[in-house]
């Protein structure tokens, strides 16, 4: 069963996330990091419970499918303060499936975005990533960066 979670903003620009099901433990963990990161929750169980919890917005959407995960990066995102915290990419290791970045936003990468992808893989333990919608200059950037020394990559566009 399809659930909404309530995303309020307060006046400090974090959220207030609600969620309207209950979850086990280690699922209110995995929602809460994955919520911290806008990302579209598919399915939930269907029991009622109530839980909030306040987090700061990230330079990322993240949408959940079957088997796979696709992260689509804002255009302002290396120059974001958020992705200099541990947040913005330890919500990874409770990821299963294929992590797909698309770009189709980003006009040039930073060290800033290249350090985030860093953590990203790491802390997921990633051992492959998609790269979609990049342009010539933003693959160009990334292979200058040796990103895939690290890890598999696959472009598409």
């Amino acid at each position: 069963m399809k659930e909404v979670v309530e995303i309020k903003r307060d006046h400090t620009g974090y959220r207030n996330l609600t969620f309207p099901t209950s979850l086990p433990a280690v699922s209110v963990h995995t929602a809460v990091f994955l919520c911290s990161c806008r990302i579209i929750i598919g399915e939930l169980p269907e029991q009622a419970v109530n839980s909030s919890i306040m987090l700061p917005e990230l330079p990322f959407t993240i949408t959940h499918h079957p088997n796979r995960v696709v992260i689509s990066i804002h255009a302002n995102a290396g120059q974001h303060e958020g992705l200099i915290t541990e947040q913005s990419y330890s919500w990874i290791q409770n990821i299963v499936g294929t992590v797909e970045l698309d770009f189709a936003n980003v006009l040039q990468v930073n060290s800033l975005l290249v350090a985030w992808l860093f953590h990203l893989v790491q802390a997921g333990r990633l051992t492959s990533l998609v790269v979609m919608h990049a342009n010539t200059f933003v693959v160009k950037q990334m292979k200058q960066f040796y990103l895939d020394r690290f890890v598999t990559i696959t472009y598409t566009k």
